[in-house]
């Protein structure tokens, strides 16, 4: 470029500087390597390198399971894992091997969450398991302070959280670089948070009868947490920093009091065989002396392998993730004391997948004070394997109580 090609305002020098520093933010240039490895920080586009084109050097193949589902009196996501895997298959001698993986963060952004270089792989050979250089059954997507966009702020409520996971693979041959490829692939979890005043818990409320015939039923007392989030279950509670002071009817009360106006009922299921089913059921009641308006939600279910007997070990192998959920089917309604039933998942005819349920709601007029009860009724198909044996699994619902007020109340 001459000196009458640079705008105005541009010297030699400047540009220069400008060139030098696109260069390093950049990697410009072929072969570039970081710290070992080439630096890829933006977007996971697919990018050609090189003289020859990227999908006839190679081709790349990406996997990421979905995380668990999470609940915990915070609301925190935590640590978000998963089951990182995928190939890489390649057309051609290659002295080297980049990889890049990247996680997409809340916000939208891109993390380098790992790195890692395979050394003189030849055409025509096996292709690259991604699990064993940058995956595996535990890959970490997210450390805790990444997926704090992901938390659920409101106690008694549930949220679908979806993040993306990118392998990026850099080729050289004859010292350049020659293709570069990237895949992607999404997942998603539920995050969920108990309300400071519960009723039921996983473990009261666990029934393990089997049998078409078998029927378990579970009259729950309204719980709530203490200071020290000992009670309700193994939901626990808030402290005093993170759930606000505790009301007179037994609740807690956040700065804007609508943590009062929450419960949330706990169920679970353990030790289920193929063809059981039973029922569970939890009574919840209208906190206020007034009519309100009842939203029931259903929250996220939380899986538990509880470790691998031997026949399931035969047929299972995620040691640390239970199944029992998606062989599980429910149907969940909410029945009065002066009758009536009202369904709010599956019906009187049919039951859904648990793992399926997860953000269903209803709302009901509840009257001043008035208890209703929260059955759920669930059964596993005589076909299920061993893979479900020792696995447990839990399941909030959520509800929230709203004055019941009319337009000429309002106006008043």
């Amino acid at each position: 470029m001459s000196a009458i090609d640079v705008p105005v305002g541009i010297t030699r020098t400047k540009l220069l500087a400008v060139v030098v520093l696109a260069t390093v933010l950049g990697g410009v240039g072929a072969g570039f390597v970081s710290t070992g490895v080439f630096d890829a920080t933006g977007p996971p586009s697919p990018a050609l390198l090189g003289d020859d084109s990227a999908s006839e050097v190679a081709g790349i193949t990406v996997t990421a399971t979905d995380p668990s589902n999470v609940r915990n009196e915070a609301g925190d996501a935590g640590v978000v894992t998963g089951a990182l895997g995928g190939s890489l298959d390649l057309e051609r001698d290659v002295s080297r091997v980049d990889f890049v993986v990247r996680s997409r963060l809340p916000n939208g952004t891109w993390v380098v969450v790992d790195r890692a270089s395979v050394e003189s792989v030849q055409s025509g050979t096996d292709a690259i398991d991604l699990a064993t250089v940058v995956g595996g059954p535990n890959t970490t997507y997210l450390d805790h302070t990444q997926s704090d966009g992901f938390d659920v702020a409101t106690p008694g409520s549930t949220a679908r959280r979806e993040g993306a996971v990118a392998v990026t693979a850099r080729l050289y041959a004859d010292g350049r670089s020659v293709a570069t490829v990237t895949d992607t692939d999404g997942y998603a979890f539920v995050v969920d948070r108990p309300a400071g005043r519960t009723v039921g818990g996983p473990n009261e409320n666990t029934v393990t009868a089997s049998g078409d015939s078998a029927s378990t039923s579970n009259d729950q007392a309204e719980t709530r947490s203490d200071s020290t989030g000992s009670a309700g279950g193994e939901s626990g509670g808030s402290d005093g920093s993170d759930g606000g002071s505790e009301t007179e009817d037994g609740g807690s009360e956040t700065e804007n009091g609508a943590e009062a106006n929450r419960t949330t009922a706990l169920f679970g299921a353990q030790d289920v065989l193929p063809g059981g089913r039973g029922t569970s059921t939890a009574q919840v009641s209208n906190p206020r002396d007034e009519s309100v308006t009842a939203t029931f939600a259903v929250g996220g279910a939380v899986d538990d392998e509880n470790g691998l007997t031997e026949p399931e070990a035969t047929v299972d192998d995620t040691a640390t993730q239970g199944e029992l959920s998606d062989h599980l089917a429910v149907r969940i309604a909410i029945t009065r004391e002066r009758g009536g039933r009202s369904y709010l998942v599956g019906s009187t005819d049919g039951y859904v997948a648990l793992a399926d349920a997860a953000e269903t709601t209803r709302s009901l007029e509840l009257d001043p004070n008035e208890t209703v009860s929260v059955v759920v009724e669930w059964r596993v198909d005589a076909a299920v394997g061993n893979e479900i044996q020792s696995d447990r699994t839990t399941l909030s619902v959520h509800c929230t109580f709203e004055p019941s007020t009319t337009l000429l109340e309002a106006i008043a």
